[in-house]
């Protein structure tokens, strides 16, 4: 087992709160990194683990409150089977994330890791598309679930949605809290 975490064990008895695993998966450029960190307030340790929980938090979403595991993912092929293991016992969802900077981290999604991932793991799991930029205006990073344009000269965003069996596409700026927060709201709603 690659993972850093021995989640099967795991019981919170003074807790009656539910259990979201957020999984952030990506290519090295991708902005994962920063969008962890950005949210969490806190740096990922370098790790050569393919899947690590690099915090566990209460969270409130509206009226309710979750307990909200967030995983590194460091390798998604590597991690394939602790991940399977993880969705199949608790709510999770998964955030693949890409660079607005580096089209290249979205292509690598699209081809080889999202339909991977979907074929192994299965539909059932919520998948979002989430692409990161350093600099978006506030106008420009709130929650978009159809607003990439890089798809626009392949196909439309609704059937590249259906086809990869995602739930969204947003928009993050990594320097902004508060677009950042909005990914993770978007992640626990559709987890739950």
């Amino acid at each position: 087992m690659t993972c850093e975490y021995e989640y099967e064990a795991i019981e919170i008895p003074c807790l009656q709160q539910e259990i979201i695993n957020v999984f952030v998966a990506g290519d090295e450029h991708s902005g994962k990194c920063s969008l962890i960190k950005v949210f969490t307030n806190s740096e990922i340790e370098k790790t050569n683990n393919e899947l690590k929980c690099v915090v566990e938090c209460l969270y409130t979403l509206e009226s309710s409150t979750a307990f909200l595991r967030i995983w590194y993912v460091q390798n998604l092929y590597g991690a394939m089977e602790d991940l399977k293991e993880i969705c199949n016992h608790q709510k999770s969802v998964i955030l693949f994330c890409y660079s607005r900077n580096c089209i290249d981290t979205l292509v690598n999604l699209l081809v080889q890791w999202i339909p991977e991932i979907k074929e192994q793991i299965g539909t059932s799991v919520p998948g979002l598309l989430v692409e990161t930029e350093n600099n978006l205006t506030i106008s420009e990073s709130r929650c978009q679930f159809f607003g990439i344009k890089h798809f626009s000269s392949l196909e439309d965003e609704p059937s590249v949605m259906l086809r990869l069996h995602l739930n969204g596409f947003l928009r993050c700026s990594i320097n902004d809290v508060t677009s950042v927060e909005k990914v993770f709201r978007a992640a626990v709603t559709f987890a739950s």
